[in-house]
């Protein structure tokens, strides 16, 4: 079978496809698993074999015909085709319908993909994901970039409004023509055109939302309108759509403090681990994302289209954070009953009461603001039957505004001298169990706030402003009669990247007297106004099933979110912005690329793909200060300037082992920069000398403007056998050579003739990522009604990593060896889907085994916390009222899951957390 059709010159000058009849042969699954069991080198690139009855150019999987897709049987189809017709390794996501993806935002859709992973923040929506073990991920916007103003160089996935999306592409290696900057991959978001439907087109829906935790509802809203029409010889489009959503959230959490080595007795040799406290915290939040876009788009005739697009997404978030912890001090000041304590046979506390501790109880909020705006606009011109030209000029304008304020206050010792409260803890039991008792055995000594005093405020802001032009223009030229160069593209791009980022450090500030073991000089809750503080009560925590510290005096709501009012009532300024609090970056690019795209029908292994080198050379500009190290006091200014050049080649090969059964290979080299608060170049140096003129202590704070990128080596193999409209068994493995991991290093650095220790980013040693991914997807048609509607995805995922261990310490000083955060080796999903008539369901249950969350975690220093095995189950079900109305019921977190953490082993519990399970209805119409 030949692989090149031919076609006219035109026709010829997107990338092929091969036709092909489907085919259920067992000997087409042999060579599949065969090929999969020999192919153990890293690396394997998804295939392609095109639907007889629709052609859809694989020069780029955002070009699509004119299709409407509905249902999970048409978005997993259509997904599919997508991957086939792709020139490189390529998963998608389609919307089910206008409005709406498999899953409810686009992060958790995307850990349906195999090897993807995500990160689930405070709300528990995905808010971060990894790619084959490396969270350096691109996003980008219908092929372009797109950022929140942070310090980071993507999109925020809070800041991604799915409702408008029709779908979405995940790159899992680059060709020449794929903007660099993902090392783990590239994330591309797809919204609509107007010709992208054949007429006029109106849809929307309205939902509502329960949130059973929190025992709040809440709404969205979405709307489309599309229509194109004839304008002389030409047609014009225009496209409008909009979306709302309100989201609330509750979070409860039981906490125990990082364990720390303390001996028995002075002087016995016996050390035994235990925790220096515990807590209980609820978050109650409420998110509102007011998105929408616009789209134009003119074709004066069968040569030429031009378009705009402008998209918006403004973001707002707010929470209410209720906690209260008991703490033991430092390590030689745990008081413990030893008499009464149990501990394992690895010397590790399990359960007992402490003496003399203090407490805190405390009430913090938290808003961001985030708004990126895009503004695109483009022209596309077929010169003539074998050359075709673009260009494309982007401007994104992007800010953030963010607020977090703490206040605490604490248990006071008895001014009879009565002492301070005793605290309980077990760990005996699936839960920690905690319990604060008074000095004389008062049970309810929480709730009196004449035993609180204030304690300490901690307060954070930043004000963040970022905007980009980029421009870029291609050209591709299609050869006619070559029978191995199909055609050859090139390009040039330029963007001009400026961002301000200012944020201040925590600020931690006293009320009253710190320090000691005798609270007593804090100034007394009861001589403040009532509405200051609230009885937190804690309602049916951990949904009842813990038992927790009960009711506490808490600062009250009002006064918390009253920022500047309190500031002023504890005598503390509000935050300012000093330059050292700045972090001025400018960033501008030059890429030049060229790809061959080749094939050889003919061959005795028929074959096709592409060969390409991209070029970009960056140069950056940061501008800061840096502390006088004469002692001044002066801030020296600092503007630095450094530029590097990557040179990327790729090498894309299918090859035809027989019908419907393909191999893919692919080399590649890719990159991505350092985030943009690792280049901050301002250096603090403390400078505070003795009376003799020597320094006191000579270390400093900074970043490191030059910073290289990460850069990796890569090696992709794939099989894949499509026997079905739909169906598919695949295999892929995959290897990654890295280089210059980032990484954060003390240096002695001189400055006016002094040796400082500098504490500053710096790129580290090399290593490698390698594994496998499995899929599976089927329609059982050939199953007797009503059971043909079933169908099946299913995948794993394997990926192990040997990289440098970030800098990990236990509580002693001891050393660790960790891996990469935020990888799981092992994941996997399994999805039941069923579509018969007017009825469809989808059932979708997500797994991972554990992973390190940080090595640089709050309250926890440098002591590697890792999450446990984690599952997710989601499920969707949808009627159709009729041909354009429909009705839909959905559930996300149906089965409670539980996130629980642990510091080193799972005998050092660190976390326990649950949130909302969430339903929702919501009703749609297309017309």
């Amino acid at each position: 079978m030949s692989m090149r059709q031919r076609r006219t010159p035109a026709q010829s000058a997107s990338r092929h496809r091969v036709t092909c009849s489907l085919q259920r042969s067992a000997i087409s699954l042999g060579v599949s698993l065969s090929l999969a069991a020999l192919l153990s080198a890293p690396v394997f690139a998804q295939t392609a074999t095109a639907d007889p009855s629709k052609d859809i150019p694989a020069s780029g999987a955002t070009e699509l015909d004119t299709v409407t897709v509905t249902g999970v049987r048409g978005s997993v189809t259509k997904a599919q085709l997508i991957k086939q017709n792709a020139e490189q390794i390529v998963d998608s996501i389609v919307a089910e319908d206008i409005g709406k993806l498999p899953d409810d935002s686009v992060a958790e859709a995307l850990q349906r993909i195999t090897g993807v992973q995500i990160s689930r923040d405070t709300k528990d929506a995905g808010n971060g994901i990894a790619i084959r073990g490396l969270t350096q991920v691109r996003t980008e916007l219908n092929g372009r970039d797109i950022f929140t103003a942070n310090n980071g160089r993507g999109l925020s996935w809070d800041d991604v409004p799915a409702e408008l999306l029709a779908g979405v592409d995940v790159y899992k290696n680059p060709a020449a023509d794929i903007i660099e900057g993902g090392l783990g991959g590239t994330v591309n978001l797809r919204t609509r055109m107007p010709f992208d439907f054949e007429g006029m087109k109106v849809a929307g829906s309205a939902s509502y939302y329960n949130y059973d935790l929190a025992d709040e509802g809440d709404q969205a809203f979405s709307g489309l309108f599309s229509n194109r029409w004839k304008v002389g010889d030409g047609e014009l489009g225009i496209l409008v759509n909009l979306s709302y959503q309100d989201g609330t959230f509750r979070q409860d959490s039981i906490s125990v403090e990082p364990f720390r080595n303390q001996e028995t007795a002075e002087g016995s040799g016996d050390f035994r681990w235990i925790p220096t406290g515990g807590g209980n915290a609820t978050v109650f939040g409420d998110r509102t994302r007011k998105s929408g876009a616009l789209a134009l788009q003119w074709r004066p005739n069968d040569d030429v289209e031009a378009y705009l697009q402008v998209q918006r997404s403004d973001y707002d978030f707010q929470y209410r954070d209720y906690s209260f912890f008991a703490a033991n001090g430092a390590a030689n000041e745990i008081d413990i009953d030893w008499d009464t304590a149990q501990f394992n046979s690895n010397g590790e506390f399990v359960k007992g009461t402490f003496h003399n501790v203090y407490t805190e109880s405390i009430s913090s909020m938290a808003t961001r603001h985030s708004v990126t705006t895009d503004y695109s606009a483009g022209v596309k011109w077929n010169f003539n039957e074998n050359l075709k030209l673009s260009t494309d000029l982007q401007y994104i304008d992007a800010t953030t505004d963010g607020l977090r304020y703490i206040v605490a206050m604490k248990l006071l010792d008895r001014p009879d001298g009565g002492g301070a409260p005793t605290f309980n803890l077990d760990l005996s039991s699936r839960l920690p169990q905690m319990s604060i008792v008074g000095p004389n055995g008062e049970a309810d000594f929480l709730r009196n706030p004449a035993n609180f005093g204030w304690f300490w405020n901690l307060d954070n802001i930043d004000t963040n402003e970022g905007d980009e032009w980029a421009w870029r223009g291609d050209l591709e030229y299609a050869f006619d009669n070559d029978e191995f160069a199909r055609s050859f593209k090139a390009g040039v791009r330029y963007t001009d990247r400026s961002q301000i980022n200012r944020g201040n450090v925590w600020r931690w500030l006293p009320i009253g007297n710190w320090g000691g073991a005798n609270w007593g000089g804090h100034p007394i809750l009861t001589t403040y106004p009532d509405a200051t503080y609230q009885l937190n009560p804690f309602n049916d925590f951990y949904r009842g099933n813990a038992n927790g510290f009960g009711p506490t005096i808490a600062p009250a709501d009002q006064m918390v979110a009253d920022y500047y009012g309190t500031s002023a009532m504890f005598g503390m300024d509000p935050l300012v912005y000093g330059p050292t609090n700045i972090n001025n970056q400018n960033e501008k690019t030059y890429t030049g690329y060229g790809m061959l795209r080749f094939g050889l029908d003919d061959a005795a292994l028929p074959f096709d793909g592409n060969l390409g080198v991209r070029v970009v050379r960056t140069e950056v500009q940061s501008i800061g200060v840096m502390t006088d190290p004469s002692g001044s006091g002066a801030l020296l200014p600092l503007d630095i300037k450094r530029n590097y050049t990557d040179v990327l080649p790729s090498l894309n090969v299918r090859f035809l082992l027989q019908e419907n059964l393909f191999w893919r290979v692919a080399v590649s080299r890719a990159m991505s920069r350092p985030g943009l608060d690792q280049l901050i170049p301002n250096l603090n140096l403390n400078v505070t000398r003795n009376p003799d003129g020597s320094l006191q202590n000579p270390t400093g704070t900074a970043g490191n403007p030059y910073l290289n990128p990460m850069r990796a080596d890569q090696l992709d193999t794939a099989v894949e056998w499509y026997f079905g409209k739909g169906s598919m068994l695949y295999g892929t493995a995959f290897y990654k050579k890295v280089h210059d991991f980032f990484d954060t290093g003390v240096f002695n650095e001189t400055y006016n003739g002094d040796v400082y220790q500098v504490t500053r980013p710096v790129n580290g040693e090399e290593g490698t990522v390698k594994g496998i991914e499995l899929g599976y997807t089927q329609f059982f048609d050939f199953l007797p009604a009503p059971l043909d509607g079933f169908g099946v995805q299913a995948n794993y995922t394997y990926v192990d990593s040997e990289a440098p261990s970030p800098s990990a310490r236990d509580t002693d000083g001891t050393p660790l060896i960790t891996p990469l955060p935020g990888l799981s080796k092992n994941s996997a999903n399994a999805i039941l889907m069923y579509e018969k008539g007017r009825f469809s369901a989808r059932v979708a249950y997500n797994w991972r085994s554990d992973w390190l969350i940080t090595t640089q975690g709050n309250g926890t220093g440098a002591l590697p916390v890792y999450n446990k095995p984690l599952g997710w189950l989601d499920a969707s079900f949808r009627f159709n009222l009729s041909d354009n109305w429909s009705i839909s019921l959905d559930g996300q977190n149906l089965l409670d899951s539980e996130h629980e953490t642990y510091m080193l082993n799972e005998s050092r519990p660190r976390d326990f957390r649950i949130n909302d399970r969430r339903y929702g209805v919501t009703l749609r119409f297309s017309l």
